[in-house]
C-alpha cells in the first residue's frame, strides 16, 4: 500500500538517529494519511490480543450477498475472503484492516455477484489465525 510506505518513510526520515516510539510512528502515519489511526495503533501496540477471525454467517440479499466476519481475537488484520459459488467459480475479496475501523468485533462484507454462494473461506495470507477451524462456512444444501 502506497500510503503505508510513504508513512513509514516519513517516520524514518523524521526520527533518524532518535529512539523509536510507537506514538511517534502513529503520528507520522496520521500526518501522511490525514486519518485518525488510534483504532489500529491501540490494538496492535497497547492491548493484549491476537488474530482470530471467523465467518459468522452469509445472508442472501437483493443486491448480492453479505458475509459477516467476527473478530474474536481483537486485532485488526487484513484478510482475503474467498467466495466459492454454486457453479464452482471463485471470487477473492481483499479486505484491509480498515474493515475493523468502525467496529472491532464484527464486519459485514458485500459480495456483489448475484450467484448463489456454496462456501466462504477466510485466508489471512502471512497472518496466522489462532483458530482456523472457524475460517470456513459451507452453505447448507437445499
Amino acid at each position: 500500500d502506497d500510503a503505508y510506505y510513504k508513512s513509514l518513510n516519513n517516520y524514518l526520515t523524521t526520527n533518524k538517529f532518535k529512539a523509536g516510539e510507537a506514538g511517534q510512528m502513529r503520528l507520522s502515519f496520521e500526518e501522511v494519511t490525514g486519518k485518525d489511526m488510534n483504532w489500529f495503533w491501540n490494538s496492535w501496540f497497547f492491548t493484549y490480543g491476537y488474530i482470530d477471525l471467523a465467518v459468522a454467517g452469509i445472508e442472501k440479499r437483493t443486491d448480492g450477498s453479505a458475509v459477516t466476519i467476527k473478530n474474536a481475537g481483537g486485532f485488526p488484520a487484513p484478510v482475503n475472503i474467498v467466495v466459492t459459488f454454486e457453479d464452482n467459480t471463485t471470487e477473492t475479496l481483499h479486505q484491509t484492516p480498515a474493515i475493523w475501523e468502525k467496529n472491532m468485533k464484527e464486519a459485514v462484507v458485500r459480495v456483489a455477484s448475484p450467484k448463489s454462494i456454496k462456501s466462504v473461506t477466510l485466508d489471512g495470507g502471512i497472518y496466522m489465525d489462532f483458530n482456523e477451524a472457524n475460517n470456513k462456512w459451507l452453505v447448507a444444501a437445499k
